[in-house]
């Protein structure tokens, strides 16, 4: 009978129907009143279990419950923790003599795994209250039937994770610095111990006994990695510091805590990401040390290391990741074929050359992309499209272009041709298509590039990209200020005014410019806008019109007069420019627009 219940209830907890761990902690509860089985720790475990599962479930359809703007449902790892807490309450309440009906590390770690996935402050902060107690029980000694309850190498690992996605920041880099201290610093105190109380002298024979039973546990590489990670994710300006600290501390632990290619990686990342004046140095010289310590060194470490560069103020950024990158072919070519360069190798080498301040950077980027494409037709296998210049490469190199306007006149002239060429190469070519941020940043080079006297090819040219970029729906707000920078005012009402332009009386000037500053992105036709992705905001805004014109309510007693406040300043205002390109953000404010003309 006691197999056959216990079967019973170790089907209902990994079902994974709903409802079925409920049912499963039914029976487990009515074991002894019903059945007169006496549970067992492994059943108790399998109940827990059960809830853990189901925290997995409740993940996936929280994800729904956020786009529907509901309240996430966390019950999965709450049952698992009640349920966990109670017998851990039980076990503390246990008489001298009786076996306590205690769970197990690896029960307590999946209540921790668990909570963990949910991915929020919440998640982390009760996985770590799990690891907590579990420590207060190895500390005390409370055992159930010789199996006492400790936490393990994956518990601190994964509380570490938990405050690494919850949280993230310096806040969970600090908290995993704290977490990750304390167990090197108590396992220094028990060594200490226990070699006091072997001394011949010691006057104590039973405290070497006293800390015999508490676990010694040495952190790992996966412990380590994950901390690191913790410091890489924060961005913080000590970030890369922090890193390469717990990287020499990996080397003196020793044994299971040994670095690997994921270690140095994450400390290379980290001071990528640190934004500090030497961080791309730094990310070179930890490469260099892997290759000095025998780590086998790939494509994605050196893509971390070029990252690094590209974000660099370092007036010789683009010529180092330039050199890294030639470094990559020249591996490739000897054999290595671990180290050859992918797109992102490619596009992050590009986006460094298109933020640098050296002369012939249009040049330089588009012999770069031309490279980049002969390697591909070397390299690439049959079907392989992600080692091809992609749309991005192709907007990098426009942006070099359209910020070269502080050259020299034959310099802006060769960047404005170098524009038109790979403007039109990048409408030619199968596989790949203009987005955007490739009409806005082929409208920002006319509008820098091109002499303010030659309004008539400014007009010409721009009008032409605007009904392209209309025709294919990807106009939105920097498309629309750049082609306003770019052309007068009869030009932009001739192209736009088709599409709704409105007279607004009491903006100033004359009746021409009057008519030119109506015409804003909510006037044009919603075809020219349809293949651009909508902000949440947007979003939120567009349902909230919805629910007014079918009479319900929105909850904001001001909202549409608050709506046309905020219609009107977006109208008015440019919003910021992002540039994106895989490794690199180049960041544009309203403020800065035309500001190189």
């Amino acid at each position: 009978m006691e197999d056959a219940v216990s079967s019973l209830v170790r089907a209902y907890a990994r079902s994974g129907v709903e409802g079925h761990a409920e049912s499963a902690e039914e029976t487990f509860r009515d074991m002894t009143t019903r059945w007169g089985v006496v549970p067992t720790v492994e059943t108790a475990c399998a109940v827990i279990d059960g809830y853990a599962r189901r925290a997995a479930k409740t993940r996936r359809r929280n994800r729904n419950r956020k786009n529907n703007n509901q309240k996430s449902d966390g019950s999965g790892p709450l049952d698992a923790e009640r349920l966990l807490f109670e017998l851990m309450d039980d076990a503390e309440k246990t008489a001298v003599g009786e076996e306590p009906l205690l769970p197990t590390s690896a029960c307590c770690n999946a209540v921790i795994k668990a909570w963990a996935r949910q991915n929020s402050r919440e998640g982390a902060e009760r996985a770590h209250e799990i690891l907590v107690r579990m420590e207060y029980f190895a500390n005390s000694g409370t055992d159930g039937g010789g199996r006492a309850i400790h936490p393990t190498v994956y518990s601190y690992a994964t509380v570490v994770t938990a405050w690494n996605r919850g949280v993230g920041g310096h806040e969970a880099a600090k908290r995993a610095n704290t977490i990750l201290h304390r167990l090197l610093e108590k396992n220094e105190e028990v060594q200490k111990a226990r070699a006091k109380a072997r001394r011949k002298d010691d006057k104590s024979p039973n405290q070497e006994e006293q800390f015999e039973g508490v676990p010694l546990i040495v952190p790992n590489t996966i412990l380590f990695n994950a901390v690191i990670d913790c410091w890489a994710q924060s961005s913080h300006p000590t970030s890369g510091t922090k890193a390469l600290d717990l990287l020499k501390l990996m080397k003196g632990v020793g044994g299971d805590a040994l670095p690997d290619a994921v270690t140095y990686r994450s400390v290379i990342n980290a001071f990528a990401a640190s934004s500090h004046i030497n961080a791309a140095q730094s990310a070179e010289g930890v490469m260099a040390m892997a290759q000095q310590d025998g780590i086998l060194i790939d494509t994605r470490t050196y893509n971390v290391v070029l990252k690094a560069w590209s974000a660099s103020a370092a007036p010789n950024a683009a010529k180092k990741a330039e050199k890294l990158l030639v470094e990559m072919i020249e591996a490739q070519k000897a054999g290595d074929i671990i180290i050859g360069p992918d797109a992102y190798s490619w596009s992050t080498v590009l986006s460094s050359l298109a933020k640098s301040t050296e002369p012939g950077k249009a040049r330089r980027a588009s012999n770069l992309l031309d490279a980049f494409a002969d390697y591909s037709k070397k390299t690439s296998r049959v079907g392989d499209d992600g080692s091809k210049p992609n749309t991005s490469c192709y907007n990098t190199v426009l942006n070099a272009c359209a910020f070269s306007a502080m050259a020299s006149e034959e310099e802006r002239k060769e960047a404005l041709q170098i524009a038109v060429e790979t403007f039109q190469e990048l409408l030619n070519m199968d596989g790949v298509e203009a987005d955007y941020i490739t009409y806005g940043t082929m409208l920002k080079c006319i509008a820098n590039l091109v002499p303010p006297e030659s309004i008539g090819n400014r007009n010409q040219l721009a009008s032409k990209i605007f009904q392209r970029c209309a025709g294919s729906g990807f106009v939105n707000g920097l498309v629309l200020k750049e082609f306003k920078r770019c052309v007068s005012n009869d030009c932009l009402l001739d192209v736009a005014g088709a599409g709704g332009a409105r007279m607004d009386r009491r903006k100033g000037g004359s009746s021409l410019d009057r008519l030119a500053a109506s015409i804003t992105l909510s006037s044009l036709p919603r075809e020219w806008k349809a293949n651009v992705l909508e902000s949440r905001k947007e979003s939120r805004r567009r349902g909230e019109k919805e629910k007014e014109r079918n009479g319900e309510s929105t909850g904001k007693p001001n909202q549409k007069r608050r709506q046309k406040k905020q219609e009107k300043k977006e109208d008015n205002e440019d919003n910021d420019i992002f540039y994106s390109v895989p490794g690199f953000q180049i960041v544009e404010t309203s403020w800065q627009s035309g500001r190189d003309v």
